[in-house]
């Protein structure tokens, strides 16, 4: 049976108010279809929960209610067919600062850190394995895209106070491939505290917008995106610079 044709059955069971039991691997394509989801390890349940449970700070959830509509309709015009069926599902579960689970013994920590890409930054810290599951606070081999609600001073400060006094061992970054905490500092802080200097340089100079589009960044050419969002970027540090 096909994904679609196992969907189409089970839907007509459900509608005869028959109950239906999957055991399956592949969760992925499954769980749309699930009404609630039980984790199992070595015979016991470890978890359970609606599959549409989605978690999330409480200020992402917020930005999502703002600007996700807008967003989706946005990219609805340059992807065409390939966005065909995408909504927006807003996040049911929020927490503030820190949201705790175990699976398999294994401790997992959704954290906030603090004001970063977004407002609402998630990362999930593994301590026992040292491994940090970063989001878009940090990147790796790709150029960081600064949008228009960006605070970048808010950035360098999460990440000098929060982000990497937890020095994880291994990271997983929102974009590239799995690193370390020296790589992702490179490109992130790296990029962000030269950026900064740069325009701070261009504003004590008199330099007005304009010509803030086009200071020196060829430092970090080599990232993928660089020619899509460098001079992006600069603008949008400038708009916040020029009145720190």
């Amino acid at each position: 049976l096909s994904i679609h044709e196992m969907k189409l059955i089970i839907s007509q069971l459900k509608n005869k108010n028959i109950g239906i039991m999957i055991s399956d691997h592949n969760v992925r394509d499954t769980l749309p279809f699930c009404d609630r989801a039980y984790i199992m390890v070595s015979g016991k349940v470890i978890a359970e929960g609606s599959p549409r449970d989605i978690i999330a700070h409480e200020d992402a959830i917020l930005e999502v209610k703002e600007n996700a509509y807008q967003i989706l309709e946005h990219m609805k015009r340059y992807n065409k067919e390939k966005a065909v069926g995408t909504t927006v599902v807003p996040a049911n579960i929020s927490f503030s600062d820190k949201y705790l689970f175990n699976i398999g013994g294994v401790d997992f920590e959704v954290l906030h850190l603090g004001e970063a890409h977004g407002p609402g930054d998630t990362q999930v810290w593994v301590p026992e394995w040292s491994l940090m599951i970063s989001g878009d606070i940090a990147f790796h081999e790709r150029m960081l895209p600064i949008f228009e609600n960006t605070c970048t001073s808010c950035w360098v400060e999460t990440w000098q106070t929060a982000f990497a006094p937890l020095d994880p061992l291994y990271i997983i970054p929102g974009h590239g491939h799995p690193t370390n905490l020296a790589q992702v500092e490179k490109y992130t802080l790296g990029y962000l505290l030269d950026l900064r200097s740069k325009i701070k340089s261009h504003i004590d100079a008199g330099g007005d917008l304009s010509s803030a589009y086009f200071v020196d960044q060829q430092k970090w050419k080599t990232l993928d995106t660089f020619e899509e969002l460098a001079k992006k970027n600069a603008g949008r540090v400038f708009e916040e610079m020029e009145w720190e």
